[in-house]
């Protein structure tokens, strides 16, 4: 027997072990198909109508949250740089109630934009230039800024808050320098805490960050920028997946 004929037996072989697989099939699957078909029968109407109205609710969704983004990106941004006053009494407690405070800024003010995962972030920067030294800016939509200004007051009566000019370059032609963009993050899981700052009097955290920018030439800017929003399940889904687990387990003591 030579090489083709070999290879047509192999194929009508394989041809009817399918056959018989699917003669097979066909007779154990085909009482439970017609006993099932006349209550899917009866049903269709109804899955044909969910189904229509969950791809329209899908739609408008899309377009709602298109909408959003493009005003969003329209919106004029404000940048408030603050001045704190030079002693600052207030405990380690407080400070974390005005994050959490300000985090809340973010989250969406109705349940329309709560559903479809519209949300307003607004970043923390520190920015060091030679003729301007360091200053504390937070950047931040025109919904939310007086809000902000008004969180701020609450928490250091003495603050002083002004709107400023962004200070960075509006394009790259205005760069007349080299430029880096570097994106930091976190060396270990996002669930491990990180160190408090109890002793905030004895140590300041930030210096370590704030001293890696003096000393600057002419011309030169370094910025750093905390961006702070909120975590979807849309936007963010494998954190979501672990902090529910990490809640989860949490919760059952393990």
């Amino acid at each position: 027997m030579d090489t083709n004929s070999q290879s047509s037996a192999g194929a009508n072989l394989i041809y009817l072990f399918f056959k018989l697989i699917y003669l097979m099939f066909k007779e154990l699957a085909q009482p439970l198909i017609e006993a099932s078909l006349p209550p899917l029968l009866a049903i269709a109407p109804y899955l044909i109508i969910a189904g229509a109205i969950s791809i329209v609710l899908l739609i408008i969704a899309l377009i709602l949250r298109i909408r959003f983004f493009r005003a969003y990106l329209k919106e004029q941004a404000v940048l408030l740089e603050l001045v704190p006053s030079d002693t600052t009494l207030q405990s380690q407690f407080s400070t974390e109630q005005l994050f959490t405070t300000l985090h809340k800024v973010t989250e969406p003010s109705s349940w329309i934009n709560r559903t479809i995962g519209n949300k307003r972030p607004f970043s923390f920067e520190i920015a060091s230039t030679k003729s301007e030294g360091i200053r504390y800016i937070i950047k931040t939509s025109q919904y939310n800024a007086n809000l902000i200004q008004k969180n701020l007051r609450s928490y250091l009566s003495d603050i002083e808050i002004r709107e400023i000019h962004d200070y960075l370059p509006q394009t790259i032609e205005d760069v007349d320098k080299v430029w880096q963009i570097v994106e930091v993050k976190l060396g270990r899981h996002f669930a491990i805490p990180l160190v408090s700052q109890s002793q905030l009097d004895k140590h300041d955290p930030i210096a370590y960050i704030t001293g890696q920018m003096t000393q600057l030439s002419e011309g030169d800017l370094v910025s750093m920028q905390l961006v702070l929003t909120p975590v979807y399940y849309d936007t963010h889904p494998k954190i979501k997946e672990e902090a529910s687990l990490i809640k989860s387990t949490i919760m059952r003591g393990k």
